[in-house]
């Protein structure tokens, strides 16, 4: 049996620092290997959460765990400031922010923003990253103005048997090695299907955005549940629902 990656295994600083320095050493290759592993669905992923935003001409929106730009460079070419956040410097040196954008290094988990600052706030696949994911939802709702919105795009588990064991096979076998091919980092991408297996299904996911306070909270299933869009309120009073499909 394969070992657990070591940045999958660790907890509190030493977590902090082992993914810091895992992704410092696939930063040049990020991009291009997301889009082959994903087999291309990870631009139709962020489009979906792009869509979630609108309307984004003249807004100012938070992208936490930013890597090296490719939601932020989406979203600001749809009119939308984009403030970029990452704990990673050399992520942020190998991406480009978006039309007047702007990047900081600063741990999502407390970020460098003063609070209502921004009109939205979004993380792509970064969530799952943090030592304290709740830490990391907090923060985004402290940013948001009231009323504005809190999304989050993550891996998660198809349920449907079929595509949930395709899934197993393909990310635990497939996906780290072209990921481990492509990066030239042998054993970087275990971490991935290590880390998607620990995630909490949807609505564990749900209560953790419930618990810092936000509200009008849906997810929906993209490409069968292989990832998962989840996106709430900051300041509103409508109960929270569930939404258990939606598109590409």
């Amino acid at each position: 049996m394969t070992d657990v990656h070591a940045a999958a295994r660790a907890r509190g600083d030493e977590r902090f620092r082992l993914v810091r320095e895992m992704f410092s050493g696939i930063a040049p290759s990020y991009e291009r290997v997301n889009s082959v592993v994903s087999l291309g669905l990870d631009r139709p992923w962020r489009r979906r959460l792009a869509d979630r935003l609108e309307p984004l001409e003249g807004r100012r929106v938070l992208d936490s765990c930013c890597g090296t730009g490719d939601l932020g460079r989406l979203i600001g070419s749809r009119g939308a400031q984009v403030l970029g956040v990452d704990a990673c410097r050399a992520m942020l040196l190998h991406g480009q922010p978006g039309p007047g954008g702007a990047r900081i290094e600063g741990d999502a988990q407390a970020l460098p923003v003063a609070t209502d600052a921004v009109d939205a706030a979004c993380v792509a696949f970064g969530l799952r990253n943090l030592v304290e994911p709740v830490r990391g939802l907090a923060e985004m709702a402290r940013v948001v103005r009231p009323g504005g919105r809190v999304i989050v795009l993550e891996f998660g588990q198809p349920r449907q048997p079929l595509l949930a064991s395709l899934h197993g096979f393909y990310t635990g076998r497939v996906l780290p090695f072209v990921g481990d091919l492509i990066s030239g980092r042998p054993g970087t991408y275990r971490y991935l299907p290590d880390t998607i297996s620990r995630w909490p299904p949807p609505d564990e996911l749900e209560q953790m955005m419930s618990s810092v306070g936000l509200a009008d909270i849906e997810h929906e299933a993209l490409s069968g549940g292989i990832a998962w869009l989840h996106h709430g309120r900051v300041g509103a009073t409508a109960s929270t629902t569930t939404e258990e499909e939606g598109n590409d």
